[in-house]
């Protein structure tokens, strides 16, 4: 007889881990919900809970005349944004592709050629390389191009089923094909009148302004609440009232109850549970919101009442104000929207970075934008500031800030740079 020894290398280990409570999965998934999709899901969980009535309360009104529901068109960038939120890139190439489709012109083209310099943005140029080729792969075809020739090029390629020598030509006789020199075309590449004819026919019908054909269409958005400024001077919260209103049927409850079996008051037991979950949820939501909204009415109080620049606010801060997590901020902020002065604004739109300028009070992103459009107001149209140069002022007045950084503003603040906004002088 063989005996055989197996020897078992066992070991125990200690760790913490955070399990979340039916009640705070709940709370975290409600606030990433939109009305309709909170709807749906309530509605379901009424249908398997026999215990579990649900009561829709008529919207709040609205007192200055505007409706709570608006529609309005989805940006182009808007929609560029929701394709590249699909695809599975990298951090760093997703941020440089964000930075190309806000910077492209009003055609779709990527021309500035300032972002390809990797010092401006912080991206290397192999990032840049990724981050534009990622664009260039969204919808519409030609998105991106940083000519008519690459955006043609680009449409060739996607709908793939060019005719013979159309790549060439746009490639390499371009300038020849832009003029129609058909005779060089035919003698250098060997090409008959119907395979020219072909190439013109295919070419015809592609777009010379890609960002046209996208379909802004429209986009349904309902605010969970408005700002308002009241007569003592200061901003309220005013939020509607969308969410519907749960009831337990106590008196089914009860007459379950009687005289039940076991098996009976463990599933009344647990419609009960469920329902106390659902209800806590759905104030935490209601709160967190509220929360939220006022620490912004709190911090960006001189924005609302006298239009002045935003103060520096992020979720980071607005977490520690309201004692929520910052994981809860960025649910609540997230994809909502507010009224106020009969505009619907992101609640994102009043969070800004600071920039530090030596003193308490750092600087908003906001404010420096502000300074940007003004110093570029009063320049001279024919000797434009550089980016280099609004730096140096922005310095001159108590904003120090790197080349890069302006840069960054000037784009976020929809200014083309120095070359586009230079004037021939005339004479």
């Amino acid at each position: 007889m063989i005996k055989v020894t197996v020897m078992l290398n066992l070991s125990l280990s200690l760790k913490q881990q955070h399990k979340l409570t039916q009640i705070q999965r709940l709370s975290a998934m409600f606030l990433t919900l939109q009305e309709q999709d909170l709807n749906d899901f309530l509605r379901r969980r009424a249908e398997e809970n026999p215990l579990l009535e649900i009561y829709y309360p008529m919207r709040t009104a609205v007192t200055d005349g505007t409706p709570p529901d608006f529609v309005r068109e989805k940006s182009p960038q808007e929609i560029l944004f929701e394709q590249l939120a699909l695809l599975n890139a990298p951090d760093r190439i997703t941020a440089a592709a964000k930075v190309i489709i806000g910077a492209l012109d009003e055609k779709g083209f990527f021309t500035d050629p300032e972002l390809l310099k990797s010092d401006t943005r912080g991206f290397s140029d192999n990032e840049i390389a990724c981050a534009l080729a990622l664009v260039q792969s969204l919808d519409p075809p030609g998105i991106g191009a940083r000519s008519l020739r690459e955006a043609l090029i680009l449409q060739c390629k996607r709908k793939g089923d060019a005719p013979p020598h159309t790549l060439t030509v746009l490639e390499a006789y371009y300038d020849a094909f832009l003029n129609g020199r058909w005779q060089r075309l035919r003698k250098e590449l060997s090409m008959s009148d119907a395979d020219l004819q072909a190439v013109i026919d295919f070419l015809r019908p592609l777009s010379f302004q890609p960002l046209r054909q996208l379909d802004t269409r429209d986009v349904y958005i309902r605010p969970e609440g408005k700002l308002v400024v009241t007569d003592r001077g200061d901003v309220s919260v005013i939020l509607f009232q969308t969410c519907p209103i749960l009831r337990f049927r106590d008196d089914l409850y009860a007459a379950y109850g009687k005289n039940a079996d076991k098996e009976t008051l463990a599933y009344l037991r647990k419609a009960r549970h469920s329902y106390v979950n659902l209800r806590t949820a759905l104030t935490f939501r209601s709160k967190a919101i509220r929360l939220v909204l006022e620490a912004i009415c709190y911090r960006q109080h001189d924005f609302f009442l006298h239009d002045a620049a935003l103060h520096p606010l992020t979720q980071k801060e607005i977490a520690r104000i309201t004692g929520l997590s910052e994981a809860t901020v960025s649910r609540v902020c997230k994809n909502r929207c507010v009224l106020f002065n009969r505009r619907v604004c992101k609640i994102q739109d009043f969070l800004t970075r600071a920039y530090d300028n030596g003193t308490t009070e750092p600087a908003s992103a906001d404010e420096i934008k502000r300074t940007l459009l003004a110093l570029i107001a009063a320049e001279d149209r024919v000797r434009p500031y550089s980016d280099q140069v609004l730096a140096n002022m922005l310095a001159e007045k108590g904003l120090p800030i790197a080349r890069r950084t302006v840069a960054k503003l000037r784009l976020a603040a929809g200014i083309p740079n120095s070359t586009v906004r230079k004037q021939r002088k005339t004479t």
